[in-house]
């Protein structure tokens, strides 16, 4: 996820360190699978 276009901050990193675990239970998956992985499942 970027903001401002293609040449913007990737900002998933930080979003994961900070919300991992709400991610992570959205998603039903491990919070440790959502840090290796580094992305969101679509």
């Amino acid at each position: 996820m970027r903001i401002s276009g293609p040449e913007g901050e990737n900002v998933l990193p930080r979003l994961i360190a900070e919300h991992g675990e709400a991610i992570a239970a959205d998603l039903h998956m491990p919070r440790t699978l959502v840090d290796r992985l580094g992305v969101v499942p679509s």
